[in-house]
């Protein structure tokens, strides 16, 4: 009995293929976890209102049911976007080509990134208009603190929501409907915890609300991507069945690597002059020098920038750096599209790497290490966290 239970239960959470059986049960089959989702997602937005109607005051209640259309019109771009990524994905699994999927998710990742940047400006930028649209303002007092407060933190949070979409619409393209509702239903459970502590224990009020939401809705997305490319090896980028493939990634990285070294050393080279001259004209108590100097040097960098960054662009045509590195039997398509890839997402940031480079410096060089050593201690975990 034991067996059949256990047995049954994986069979729930293994993907169905829509592409074989009588069409109606596939269908009936597929549908009800998807089914049960979208009511369950009823009953996150119901607990939600409902821990609020019964914990915050009249005008906090006001604020944030004021502000529920303001925040569909920017979710709805998360729900088009999924539902336009599925159908791409979907035809890549219909057709077995895994190569084809792992390109629609890469590219989808990309493009949720960016549609994230985009929405999340844009719903901060127009928030105050918005509000001003449905007569929420300033001179409504607690209503419009609660209003504003609420939907800045979910607009804050238009990320989180946008990639749980993609990243459950993506499951189901792969024919697993079932993953999604158990994601959804930990994510339901999560979100009234986290508004009972943060509203009753911490008395955060209608921040609390909206950063449990978001919250919860983060933590099922991550936990939703680390099932994904546990369960499906296929999708790791440059690897098939677990088992890497080529060394194209690596090949192509490391050479990239080498040549993307090489162009910022004037940068850093700057970058370090700047540090002595900083601090020597700090000692002569001459601060004017100081941001004269900054300023000429940032004009200089940037300079560098630009002609490492051509110099770069240049060596990178038909894959020429590679062959000083690699031998020519090493150099492929693919060992070029990695290197490549690399190369232009760093060259595309060299004014800002510049800016850095003088800047770091001349912080240092008046004397303010600590914030040297916080800015280091951000892109370490900016880097962890982006990997």
């Amino acid at each position: 009995m034991n067996h059949q239970s256990s047995f049954s239960l994986r069979s729930f959470f293994q993907p169905v293929d829509l592409t074989q059986g009588t069409c109606w049960k596939t269908l009936l089959v597929f549908a009800f976890p998807i089914i049960v989702s979208y009511l369950l997602q009823q009953v996150y937005s119901i607990s939600d209102a409902a821990i609020v109607g019964q914990t915050l005051t009249a005008s906090e209640v006001a604020g944030v049911n004021d502000t529920t259309s303001l925040a569909m019109i920017f979710l709805q771009f998360a729900f088009g976007a999924s539902a336009g990524f599925c159908t791409v994905t979907s035809c890549f699994v219909g057709a077995r080509d895994s190569a084809g999927v792992r390109r629609s998710m890469a590219t989808q990742i990309v493009l949720s990134a960016a549609l994230t940047a985009v929405l999340t400006a844009l719903a901060l930028a127009l928030l105050d208009p918005m509000l001003a649209w449905i007569n929420v303002t300033p001179a409504s007092g607690e209503v419009y603190r609660a209003a504003y407060t609420y939907c800045a933190i979910l607009f804050g949070g238009i990320g989180a929501q946008l990639f749980y979409n993609f990243i459950c619409s993506f499951l189901r393209s792969m024919g697993d409907s079932a993953t999604p509702l158990a994601f959804l239903l930990f994510s339901t459970i999560l979100n009234v915890g986290l508004d009972l502590l943060f509203i009753l224990s911490f008395h955060w009020g209608v921040a609390g609300a909206a950063i449990a939401t978001v919250a919860a809705q983060l933590i099922s997305t991550l936990g939703c991507f680390l099932y994904a490319f546990l369960k499906y090896p296929e999708l790791q980028f440059d690897t098939l069945g677990g088992e890497m493939v080529s060394n194209a990634a690596q090949n192509g990285f490391g050479a990239a690597n080498k040549l993307n070294n090489l162009l910022m050393t004037p940068l850093n080279g700057l970058g370090a002059a700047m540090t002595s001259f900083t601090a020597q004209n700090l000692g002569a108590g001459d601060h004017a020098r100081i941001k004269k100097g900054t300023v000429q040097a940032l004009i200089i960098v940037w300079t560098m920038c630009l002609i490492s960054i051509a110099a770069g662009l240049l060596l990178s045509r038909g894959g020429g750096y590679l062959y000083i590195f690699l031998s020519p039997d090493k150099v492929t398509a693919e060992t070029m599209r990695y290197g490549n890839t690399y190369l232009y997402v760093d060259l595309s940031l060299y004014l800002f790497l510049g800016f850095i480079f003088v800047v770091r410096n001349c912080v240092q060089g008046i004397g303010k290490p600590q914030f040297v050593l916080g800015a280091g201690a951000a892109e370490l975990a900016a880097r962890v966290s982006v990997c």
